[in-house]
């Protein structure tokens, strides 16, 4: 996963090297948050370098550690520990400065959920496709408001009195409010 997601960045800058004009509506570059992962399955910190003047690579770090959903569907463990990253393909809509937008975002997450007297090693890779608007200011401040959809599959080792090996496919949701920068 890491060579791929190395290889994509590696193209991806060899692209924007050759192809960035001035005057393109999706920006070279932009920085963004989406603090509502608080309340769901943790925030999310973007990164996003334009590839063409409707086409952007992301590259994202999430804090499912810091996400109240973390804990429900892991039963509220004592703690949890980990983080998830991935990264995708984002297309803008339109020559307008607000825009549509669709997108196809793959994550891997590895956790480790801790209970009193056992824990859980959680590896979670997860593929989906993101639809919503993206509100642009002159300024370059941005506000994506859209949903996440697709599965999940994870693999799991339960630890306790005795140990305990699984795997499951997972539906998976998440909703947006993203507040960014393009530079």
């Amino acid at each position: 996963m890491k060579k791929i997601l190395c290889l994509i960045l590696f193209l991806a800058s060899a692209i924007i090297s050759k192809s960035q004009d001035e005057g393109y509506p999706i920006s070279r570059f932009a920085l963004s948050l989406n603090p509502l992962g608080v309340v769901q399955f943790g925030p999310i910190i973007n990164a996003e370098a334009g590839l063409t003047k409707n086409l952007v690579l992301n590259a994202h770090v999430r804090f499912a550690p810091y996400g109240v959903l973390s804990y429900v569907v892991t039963e509220w463990p004592d703690k949890i520990t980990g983080f998830a990253y991935g990264g995708g393909l984002i297309y803008f809509f339109g020559e307008k400065r607000n825009k549509p937008y669709v997108g196809v975002i793959s994550e891997y997450q590895k956790n480790k959920d801790i209970w009193e007297n056992s824990d859980e090693i959680d590896k979670v890779f997860v593929f989906l496709v993101n639809g919503g608007y993206r509100f642009r200011f002159k300024s370059g401040f941005f506000i994506n408001t859209g949903a996440y959809l697709g599965f999940g599959h994870s693999n799991w080792v339960w630890t306790g009195s005795y140990t305990e090996e699984g795997s499951e496919f997972q539906p998976a949701g998440l909703v947006e409010v993203t507040f960014g920068f393009e530079f």
